[in-house]
């Protein structure tokens, strides 16, 4: 589904050719958005150049991989993704707004998904249903990050009590360091 929703983007956005009559820079303080700051350093690091992803990946990747000299592909690659899909979103959401730099009315999800929506209209298919593809896409896409946070956040309290002969552990590490425990 999120390589559908990134290809349908894509080709929608070269198709479309939407136009974003915004100005480039309105300084750093805008009276109806508010500041740059600290906006700007979310938006850079969950978009192009997040160095938390690598070190959150670091223990999830190398536990799903057969060898470590697949992790650089494995990690750029996602990191790519990544990139390509904040860009995408930044042009969604620009040819969305008005032209006085006003945002789209709606929640992010709900301008992404009408932005990308309104491309697959230019291929026949109702923006209806487009907008529920989409919107399915954009929660598939939080709920996996949601997981991710989850397994994350068991494996690192299991790493906190583990010992290196984890098969005689008794007492309460054996019952910290137990899945179903620490998931709870």
């Amino acid at each position: 589904m999120f390589i559908c929703m990134i290809a349908g983007a894509v080709v929608g956005l070269l198709v479309a050719h939407p136009t974003m009559n915004l100005p480039v820079f309105t300084g750093f303080n805008n009276e109806k958005l508010g500041t740059m700051f600290p906006i700007l350093f979310v938006t850079v690091a969950c978009g192009a150049v997040s160095g938390f992803h690598s070190l959150v990946s670091s223990g999830t990747s190398s536990k799903t991989v057969e060898s470590e000299k697949d992790m650089l592909k494995v990690g750029y690659g996602a990191m790519v993704l990544e990139s390509l899909l904040a860009v995408l979103a930044l042009c969604v959401a620009g040819a969305a707004a008005a032209a006085d730099g006003t945002p789209a009315a709606g929640t992010p999800f709900q301008i992404f998904s009408r932005g990308v929506a309104g491309f697959f209209e230019m291929f026949g298919v109702p923006v209806y249903v487009a907008t529920v593809f989409m919107t399915m896409c954009v929660s598939a896409l939080a709920l996996t990050s949601l997981d991710a946070v989850a397994r994350i956040g068991r494996m690192s309290f299991q790493e906190l009590f583990s010992v290196d002969d984890m098969e005689h552990a008794e007492g309460w590490r054996k019952l910290f360091c137990n899945t179903y425990f620490s998931t709870i």
